[in-house]
């Protein structure tokens, strides 16, 4: 396989480091290459999700995304640029992605927050989605598209 990569300008382009080799093969790698990050927009359509707040920042890359109902998780596993999947609809959802620096909120379970949440993400410039899927169904899917977690795996 390595000899394979030598001899192959694309792929010596998307080679993965060598500590990476020995763990996974090269295919995953390759994808894992080209595909890393997401538009929001791109996650409206695999979540088949509806655009609370934020219908003009669809444009946003995402890096990674993470789902949680805990606050407390929320702040120390998710990253600044990432996307939360959450059934939680409380102001502490928002505050929190915030702080975090999330970047969007995904609203699982068919579970629409109220009006003052919807308020509180929109003077945050944070969008906010809603998806019918469940946290495990949305997750999947993310990933089954290429959006990674930044749990340290990749």
């Amino acid at each position: 396989m390595n000899a394979f990569i030598n001899n192959t300008r694309a792929a010596q382009a998307l080679a993965p480091r060598e500590s990476m080799k020995a763990k996974f093969p090269i295919s995953i790698h390759i994808k894992y290459e080209l595909i890393f990050h997401m538009k929001i927009s791109e996650i409206r359509n695999i979540l088949k999700a509806t655009v609370l707040v934020g219908d003009d920042q669809l444009d946003k890359t995402i890096v990674a995304g993470g789902g949680s109902d805990l606050m407390d998780d929320i702040l120390s596993s998710l990253a600044e640029g990432s996307v939360l999947l959450t059934g939680i609809t409380t102001e502490q959802v928002i505050q929190t992605a915030k702080v975090a620096g999330i970047i969007a909120v995904v609203f699982v379970r068919g579970k629409k927050p109220n009006e003052n949440i919807i308020e509180l993400a929109s003077s945050y410039d944070m969008p906010i989605l809603l998806t019918s899927y469940s946290m495990f169904e949305a997750s999947g899917r993310l990933y089954m598209n290429g959006l990674r977690g930044l749990d340290g795996f990749w």
